[in-house]
């Protein structure tokens, strides 16, 4: 089971009672295909942040920026395959290298979980 999975199902305080999952939100309408999921897990987190009411073209890159500034750590999903350096992950976890912030990542396809990243 994965933490998305965790939310929805059991709410990460009684699944995993330190865990306080907060959602950061690019813009209000990014859920519209899956909006069922998204609201329940909305209401399993302990904190909402909107970064914009409507879709801008950096409205993901200010995401990003607002994750890693509060953060001292990174744990993501992310393939470190060259030719996904163009991918949000990958402007995320160049982001959180130049703030200097702890990567951890797991590999999506095999779950392994290479040495930190620096």
């Amino acid at each position: 089971m994965n933490i998305i999975q965790m939310i929805e199902n059991a709410g990460t305080h009684e699944t995993i009672p330190r865990v306080k999952p907060y959602c950061v939100i690019p813009f209000e309408e990014q859920a519209k295909k899956w909006r069922e999921r998204y609201y329940n897990i909305l209401e399993q987190c302990t904190y909402n942040h909107l970064i914009a009411t409507r879709y801008a073209k950096d409205c993901y890159l200010c995401c990003n920026q607002y994750l890693i500034n509060h953060a001292d750590f990174i744990l993501a999903v992310y393939d470190n395959d060259p030719i996904l350096k163009m991918e949000p992950a990958a402007q995320l976890i160049a982001y959180a290298r130049k703030k200097k912030r702890g990567i951890i990542t797991i590999h999506p396809d095999t779950a392994a979980i290479p040495p930190p990243l620096r």
